[in-house]
């Protein structure tokens, strides 16, 4: 019983990472191929900044995360709170991995970018995966807690695009500008 719960979520963590990977990659460009539709703004990249990427990794992984409870019914608080640790470790890891690189070289590379995403949607899942398999959340109110982990991630990404602070990590290196294009 075990084993099968164990390839059963080796599977779903498989088939979640290229999902989002390919959803991911479709949400860079989402926001042209709208002409800019502020509907689109929230989910899709509006700029190059750092902070727009990160939009790449969460809303498919929400996604996935939303299918998940449904795949593993019997475990939807510590799935939940997993699924949101795992989305934000990823996150992160695209701000540090970008920032540690183009710190060190004085400049970025659009495929090294992408290689970055790409890690990052791996190593997320990978930490759903161990999370899991190692009841890592399973105590009272991880569902609460993830949810609000959730509730919050969501609130950042919608306000920021809209209202993002003049910081480094909002600054698209291209136009030099912050937020949605005027």
């Amino acid at each position: 019983m075990k084993n099968l719960y164990s390839k059963k979520l080796i599977k779903f963590s498989l088939w979640s990472a290229v999902f989002t990977a390919l959803v991911g990659t479709l949400l860079h460009f989402a926001f042209k191929w709208t002409n800019g539709s502020l509907f689109a703004a929230p989910f899709a990249a509006v700029n190059e900044s750092t902070f727009e990427h990160l939009k790449l990794i969460f809303w498919p992984f929400l996604i996935t995360t939303i299918i998940g409870l449904f795949v593993f019914p019997d475990k939807k608080p510590s799935f939940i709170a997993s699924a949101a640790v795992s989305v934000f470790s990823g996150m992160v890891s695209i701000i540090v991995l970008f920032y540690t690189y183009s710190g060190i070289i004085g400049r970025f590379y659009s495929a090294v970018n992408i290689i970055i995403f790409l890690v990052s949607v791996a190593f997320s899942y990978y930490l759903l995966y161990l999370f899991m398999k190692n009841k890592s959340f399973d105590f009272p109110f991880s569902g609460v807690l993830g949810s609000l982990i959730f509730i919050l991630l969501i609130a950042v990404l919608i306000s920021f695009t809209f209202l993002p602070p003049k910081i480094a990590l909002f600054l698209d290196p291209l136009t030099k500008s912050y937020g949605l294009p005027i």
